[in-house]
């Protein structure tokens, strides 16, 4: 069953066949032949769509568009029949899918492996003890709840049931970015996590506390309430996080966590760091450090949907160029400061004020003045060291 999709287009009053998928080159010479120069839907109305994989159908009649849809046809032309049967199958056990989980759905499709003889949870739970533990007591297996632990493992594996049989991802994808119906996505076939935690039971001391579940971010209700469960709580808010980890973003940056932070808090911080693409990690690190928000789990959420809007990008453009004037302006009243000594102090003292005015202004810390007034002294130290004590001391006075 190779894949194909047949489309009818309607073109000023004219119909045209297409045949999807087409080579770039052939499918944009196709386009300008039947009129469309712009690819613009108003261009064009999609009349009839007939896919080899019947299921799709319906949801690829809905806002169609020949662009995404020629895109989707040559992601799905390169998978052998078995990947299409299993393609099929997980769309047919999805409640509701558009165009644009069709093709994030189709980007990863190499990385399911389906289980035919595993339908139901018993089942799944079977299966999992015949591979993890093969010479298991039979004392211990014949009274293990497998339909219990059947539920667990889905959690886990994220897996789906399908008319097909199980279907779970055994090499994981991450996406950089998803379809948005305008730039198609973006993703890494590895990738490690962004943020685990410990979960305890009480505050951790030097005491050992032997009740803890570790635990990946973001998670869904249902993994937290086991891990709860593990630890002997019935409240996030009883919850302490005893350790964090991170091998995206290295330990430096888990280090000014603090053993008080909600847990719903940072599963939505993870929520968004994991959003950060591989090749922008070490700029986002530098942004959190720029900022000094490490450990501060709100303002890193703000930090961080900032950074991947590219908010933060913009007002750090500005905010560099703000600075800079800054710096220059101290250059100049240091300049004067080595030059003349106290002679300088009523035009340095104008400087100064011209700075405080930009730091309020534009909002910024008051370390701007801090260094300011250290890099004067510094240079009449360096350059006057005889007369110090009583050039500061005129300085001062002055600029009162």
């Amino acid at each position: 069953m190779s894949f194909s999709i047949k489309t009818l287009l309607k073109v000023d009053g004219g119909e045209y066949t297409l045949p999807l998928p087409q080579k770039q080159k052939e499918f944009d010479q196709y386009l300008t032949e039947a009129g469309i120069l712009t690819g613009d839907r108003s261009e064009y109305e999609i009349i009839e769509i007939e896919c080899s994989i019947s299921e799709l159908n319906d949801i690829l009649k809905i806002n169609p568009d020949i662009e995404e849809l020629n895109y989707f046809a040559q992601l799905l032309c390169g998978y052998e029949d078995h990947e299409l049967n299993n393609y099929a199958a997980i769309v047919r056990a999805k409640e509701d899918i558009s165009i644009n989980g069709l093709i994030d759905l189709a980007c990863k499709l190499n990385t399911f492996e389906i289980e035919p003889n595993v339908t139901d949870y018993d089942e799944l739970g079977k299966r999992f003890i015949d591979e993890e533990y093969p010479d298991l007591d039979p004392l211990i297996s014949e009274n293990i709840n497998y339909e219990s632990l059947g539920e667990d493992v889905k959690l886990q594996e994220l897996g789906e049931f399908t008319d097909a049989g199980y279907i779970k991802e055994f090499n994981k994808i991450f996406f950089n970015s998803k379809y948005d119906g305008k730039s198609f996505p973006s993703y890494d076939y590895e990738r490690g996590y962004s943020l685990k935690i410990r979960m305890c039971n009480g505050m951790v001391t030097d005491d050992c506390i032997d009740e803890y579940a570790e635990v990946i971010l973001p998670a869904d209700g249902n993994i937290l309430s086991r891990a709860m469960r593990r630890i002997g709580v019935d409240n996030l808010h009883n919850c302490f996080v005893g350790k964090y980890y991170s091998d995206r973003f290295g330990q430096d940056m888990m280090q000014l966590f603090g053993q008080d932070e909600t847990i719903l808090s940072l599963n939505e911080l993870a929520m968004e760091m994991d959003k950060v693409p591989r090749d922008q990690i070490e700029e986002y690190k530098e942004a959190v450090a720029y900022e000094m928000v490490e450990g501060d789990v709100e303002a890193m959420i703000v930090l961080t949907k900032q950074f991947m809007s590219g908010e933060y990008q913009k007002y750090r453009t500005v905010r560099d160029s703000q600075e800079e004037s800054i710096r220059n302006l101290t250059a100049s009243a240091v300049s004067l400061a080595k030059g003349y000594g106290a002679d300088a102090a009523k035009d340095i003292a104008r400087i100064k004020e011209q700075v405080e005015k930009f730091v309020e202004k534009w909002d910024l810390t008051e370390k701007w003045l801090d260094q300011f007034d250290m890099d004067v002294a510094d240079a009449i130290r360096s350059e006057q060291p005889d007369e110090t004590e009583d050039q500061e001391s005129d300085m001062g006075m002055s600029m009162m």
